[in-house]
This record gives C-alpha cells, structure tokens and sequence, in this order.
C-alpha cells in the first residue's frame, strides 16, 4: 500500500508550490485533490487498479444478473466463467459484436455463455447478461478489470498506489495544477515535467509533462 498519507502528500505538494496554504484535504480543496486522482488513474493502466471480482456465480437457466454494486470500473478488461464441461476451468466470454449475434445466440439451447453484453434493465439498474443462458448454477464469474480509485476522506488516508514514488509524482501533479490554475504556468510546467519522469522511472510508463497538463488542467 502507499507510504505516504494525504497529510504527508499535502506538505510535499505545498513545498513544491512554494506555498504553505495551498489545501489539500478539507473542503474545496479534497474534493479537487479526488478529482485529480481519479484523472490520474485513468489516465494509464495502473496495475494498482487492476481487480479480479468473482463476488458474481450462475444460477441454473439464469442469463440476467445485476452488474457489481461494489467496485466501479472504468475498463473491464475480461470476464471469465468456470466450464463445468472442463474441470471447471475458467473460460472467457467475449462481449457480443452485433445485435444479429446477440439475437442469434437468444435462440440457441441453454448451456456454456459464449457471449455477454451490460445494459441498463427495465429497473434502471444496470444489468449483465449472458447467452446461450447458463444452463449450471454455482459456476464462480469473474470479472477483472480497472476500477476507480476509492475518495480520499481525511488527511490520514493514503491512495492505493502501491509506490512511494507515485505518491510523490502525485504530489507534483497537485502541485502543479495548483499552480496552472492561479497562472504561475512555467513553473507548473515544470512540475508536471518532474511527474512525468518520476511515474516513468517507477513504473516504465510513458507520459509526458504536456499529457499530464492537459489531462489534468483541461
């Protein structure tokens, strides 16, 4: 889990803004430092916030289940089900590529999803659903993917970056969008520039101080 507490990023956010009452955790400013997580997440893969759910099983002649409650995921990367037929191997599921299909595999028996598709139900919930329908209940669904990151709520929560040094690279970032927005825009440049070499040497990933100033100042 990450090092360093919100408190902790404040202050290393507040020295590199050269200003002591740049606020990062009440009011205005933790719901802008959320907002600039959750753009942080999504802007890369992070293997951080890649989860495998398998909280969801088939029930016998069942296709229509309720979408996860739990995690929100922004990239569901592959959906998975147990082969009863095969020693219970998981097997994946491809989402369905056109409405022909889907109405094709409507008509076929009950027995193995080979296809799936998420839409909104009559309830206006979100729903997935499986076809040919699972003929077998108690086969384990996995679901794995990346999920937004959970709200930072007070100074001593931490973020789930799993390196010390991404919390500091988020403390740039914080920093330097800090900074664009009051117009001190070189030295936000600077920063987002310092962001972008620190998340490259921890974690290989490319993005460059420009990607970041605009995904986070746009």
């Amino acid at each position: 889990m990450s090092s360093l507490s919100l408190s902790e990023i404040e202050t290393l956010a507040q020295n590199h803004a050269r200003d002591d009452g740049f606020n990062l955790i009440s009011g205005g400013g933790l719901v802008i430092t959320n907002w600039v997580y959750r753009r942080l997440v999504a802007a890369r893969p992070w293997d951080d916030f890649n989860i495998t759910d398998s909280t969801l099983s088939t029930e016998e002649n069942v296709g229509v289940y309720a979408w996860l409650v739990g995690p929100v995921f922004t990239d569901v990367r592959a959906i998975r089900v147990q082969d009863w037929e095969d020693a219970d191997e998981f097997k994946l599921i491809v989402p369905v590529r056109s409405m022909q299909t889907w109405n094709k595999k409507r008509r076929e028996p009950n027995g193995f999803p080979e296809v799936y598709r998420r839409y909104i139900g009559v309830n206006g919930l979100e729903v997935i659903e499986f076809r040919p329908t699972p003929s077998i209940g108690g086969q384990t669904i996995e679901i794995e993917g990346i999920v937004e990151p959970m709200e930072l709520l007070s100074a001593n929560d931490s973020t789930d970056f799993k390196l010390k040094g991404i919390d500091e690279a988020f403390a740039l970032i914080l920093a330097g969008f800090y900074l664009a927005k009051k117009g001190t825009q070189a030295r936000a440049t600077q920063l987002f520039g310092m962001a972008a070499e620190q998340i490259r040497a921890n974690t290989g990933k490319e993005i460059s101080a420009k990607e970041l100033g605009e995904l986070i100042t746009d």
